[in-house]
Order: C-alpha cells, then sequence, then structure tokens
C-alpha cells in the first residue's frame, strides 16, 4: 500500500506531534483552567495511544483491519492527529451542528472516566468486605456458633 491514501484521508501531511502539542496549548490559552504541566501528562498520554495504534479520542484501535486506514481528526485544520472510522463519524455530526470537543477534552475525559472506574473498584471492594454470611445468624439476628 502506498501513503497516497493515507495521506488523502489524514491530510497533506503524516502526523506530527507538534500538531497535537499546539492544539492542546491553544485550547489552554483560550479556555485556561488547567496548569501547563497538565498539557505535558495530556501530550505523553495521546502520544502514547497513537504509537500503540489507539485511537486517541476513544482509545479503541485506529484501525480494525488492514484495509482500514486512520481518520484524521477534524479538530486541527492539517488534519494530521489520527482516529479511528467511528470517532471520524462522530466528528463530522459534531461539526455539523458547530460543537468542537477539542484534543484536551479527550485527555480530561480520559481521567474523569478513570477516575469514577477507580472509585467503583474501590467501592466494590469496599462491599465485599462487609459481605456477612446470613447462614451465620438464626431467625432472631443472633450470630451461631
Amino acid at each position: 500500500m502506498t501513503d497516497a491514501p493515507l495521506r488523502a484521508r489524514l491530510s497533506a501531511h503524516a502526523f506530527r506531534a507538534s500538531c497535537l502539542r499546539s492544539e492542546l496549548e491553544r485550547h489552554v490559552d483560550e479556555h485556561g483552567g488547567a496548569e501547563r504541566g497538565v498539557v505535558g501528562h495530556a501530550l505523553a498520554g495521546l502520544l502514547h495511544d497513537i504509537d500503540h495504534g489507539a485511537c486517541p479520542r476513544c482509545q479503541g484501535p485506529t484501525e480494525r483491519s488492514a484495509e482500514e486506514i486512520p481518520a484524521g481528526s477534524r479538530v486541527t485544520s492539517c488534519r494530521c492527529i489520527p482516529i479511528c472510522a467511528e470517532c471520524e463519524a462522530r466528528e463530522t455530526k459534531e461539526a455539523s451542528i458547530g460543537a468542537v470537543y477539542s484534543v484536551f477534552d479527550w485527555y480530561h475525559d480520559r481521567e474523569v472516566r478513570d477516575d469514577v472506574e477507580r472509585d467503583l473498584a474501590e467501592l466494590e471492594a469496599d462491599q465485599r468486605s462487609f459481605v456477612i454470611d446470613l447462614t451465620s445468624f438464626d431467625d432472631h439476628g443472633h450470630p451461631v456458633a
């Protein structure tokens, strides 16, 4: 396979980490609310996904088959950030209604999802420690020896 179909679907140039970094910094400059250190963490996390063939937006595979070519995110004008076909369809729908889901949001939502999953795991572990064997009590609620 040549690079021509890939470049046509992605952008005029191959993926550049500097484009991803610029998108993260632009979001922070426009919206504030995040320290510069968070940009570094976001960049590292999203680059890790891209390097390992995962969609930086949903963390699913960017290619579900050998014939599938990653799409280019509409978040940047150059469209060089590779995403999966499902996220490409989502971005197309979002663009049609004027919604923009920034690269920083991709990372931020991941942290929120991780926090929720961690809290649920802790809650589940706590609940297991409070589970009582009901057969160890008689009909009056007294412990059976």
